[in-house]
């Protein structure tokens, strides 16, 4: 049912008057189901909300994949008008934090540390390195990293992350659950690698940011207040909720 919306919904905006255009900046790497914005028709949950709301909106997103790095400096520069995923929490102590406004919480992410199923429950003494995609800021690995030796493996992008768990090469990756559980899957391993709780776990949510476009932004919060159950479907057709909630024990 959602899906055939989202077809009829996203066919319609190619009719009739010219919708005004906003730029949204995103990662430019896989991170599905979540999102991936660098390829394909269908770019993942967060995308499909955006779509949604546009549409209802009578406007229209495009979407710019940009380094993670460049994304804050593109939004102050004015060179696109949103970024997503975005968080406050990510910006603490910077001046990103004052000049942002942030949406309601568009896709609940969660991020446990997944390690070979023979490696879990043997704790953060036996652990001595950790896989991540380049960029991503490992906030709670730096409590672990104030007490004692830790590689940091950086990756391209999230695929290579698990690939360096399964192949040895890192005792572990911290990416979030659906995220991990998808990789697994589309690599024939769905099983391979599993959440260890001794090893750092934290939710986090994915919102939209802007400096200028404010209007926008409360009417995307109400959107997100009023969906619940075209969003309930949505999460459950890109599997967001496959036991990651559940893992956390």
């Amino acid at each position: 049912m959602v899906l055939l919306f989202l077809l009829l919904t996203f066919s319609a905006l190619t009719f009739g008057a010219a919708p005004p255009v906003f730029v949204v900046g995103t990662q430019d790497f896989e991170y599905s189901p979540q999102y991936d914005f660098t390829h394909g028709v269908d770019k993942g949950f967060g995308w499909a909300v955006l779509q949604l709301f546009a549409r209802q909106q009578g406007i229209k997103f495009e979407y710019k994949p940009l380094p993670l790095r460049r994304l804050q400096a593109e939004l102050d520069l004015g060179h696109v008008d949103f970024v997503y995923p975005d968080n406050k929490r990510w910006h603490r102590n910077e001046r990103h934090e004052v000049s942002r406004k942030f949406s309601s919480v568009i896709s609940k992410a969660v991020y446990g540390t997944m390690v070979l199923t023979e490696n879990v429950g043997k704790g953060r003494d036996s652990f001595n390195s950790v896989a991540f995609p380049r960029g991503f800021v490992p906030t709670k690995w730096y409590e672990i990293l104030a007490q004692r030796p830790l590689r940091i493996v950086e990756t391209s992008n999230a695929e290579l992350a698990i690939k360096m768990v399964l192949r040895h090469r890192a005792d572990g990756t911290d990416i979030e659950c659906s995220v991990s559980k998808f990789l697994l899957r589309k690599l024939g391993q769905p099983d391979a690698l599993l959440i260890d709780h001794d090893l750092p776990f934290t939710e986090i949510g994915f919102r939209l940011s802007t400096i200028h476009q404010i209007d926008l932004i409360e009417k995307l919060d109400d959107f997100i207040s009023t969906q619940g159950q075209v969003l309930t479907e949505l999460r459950q057709h890109y599997e967001l909720d496959s036991n990651c909630y559940d893992e956390k024990g």
